[in-house]
């Protein structure tokens, strides 16, 4: 695995985002609410497409940031079908929507070549602490990790010595640590799972002996991206639930 080596001067605030799934509303408003509190740096755990409808909004938005970024496994479909090595078939949109689809003729070549660029997993090393970026398990982007994972998972998370894992995929923010170590995953900006209207997302605060984490919480307004999901795919009932689910009853 390649290092990446951020920054040699001291870097204290970074905001972790992840998940964002084409919403550019959602991911526009955590960018308002971290700017104005001066984060120096976005880490990225990937998902930038899939099941909703401006992934190419979002990856300019991810791209005009400084940051540091991996691919998730919806990325990863994307650039399957966009090469002919995955079919978009009736079962794949029943399931996800039809996002992939439009993304194929919407997302930029510039765009395109950005995702290309990017590796699954990435090692970072910021004030000489080393931190493992990833989408889904530092092994499988494609595994779910949820708060709930066995403590034998957590262990081998552990055993790989970073000083601290972060990664994305389940939509369910959580902060796990033991003495020397922190696992985080940041939740999702575009859809999170435990309660709609709101993206989920991390502060990590790094100092030379020290890291902190806060988990953030950002409201947005999902009108707009609910009328997207009724234009495209009102069929697909989940993509209009899930951003509903707790705030408005559902």
């Amino acid at each position: 695995m390649k290092p990446c080596v951020i920054s040699k001067k001291t870097m204290k605030k970074l905001a972790v985002i992840s998940d964002f799934h084409g919403n550019s509303p959602a991911l526009k408003a955590v960018v308002k609410a971290a700017g104005e509190s001066g984060y120096e740096h976005y880490l990225c755990c990937g998902d930038y497409l899939g099941y909703y409808y401006e992934g190419n909004k979002v990856i300019d938005v991810i791209r005009s940031l400084p940051h540091t970024a991996v691919l998730g496994n919806h990325d990863r479909d994307f650039l399957d079908f966009l090469d002919g090595e995955m079919q978009m078939t009736d079962e794949y949109k029943k399931k996800y929507g039809s996002a992939l689809e439009i993304a194929v003729a919407d997302v930029s070549p510039e765009n395109v070549d950005w995702l290309r660029s990017l590796s699954s997993e990435l090692e970072v090393t910021i004030e000489n602490k080393r931190i493992l970026l990833c989408h889904g398990s530092p092994w499988d982007m494609n595994e779910y990790l949820y708060p709930d994972m066995p403590d034998y998972k957590l262990s081998e998370i552990y055993a790989l010595n970073y000083h601290m894992v972060i990664m994305g995929h389940c939509h369910y923010q959580y902060v796990k640590q033991d003495k020397r170590q922190i696992v985080l995953n940041p939740g999702s900006v575009g859809q999170a799972r435990d309660r709609g209207g709101a993206a989920t997302w991390a502060v990590v605060t790094i100092e030379p002996d020290n890291i902190a984490v806060d988990l953030m919480r950002t409201e947005y307004n999902i009108d707009e991206v609910v009328a997207q999901v009724k234009l495209h795919d009102p069929e697909v009932l989940y993509l209009q639930q899930v951003m509903k689910r707790g705030a408005h009853g559902i």
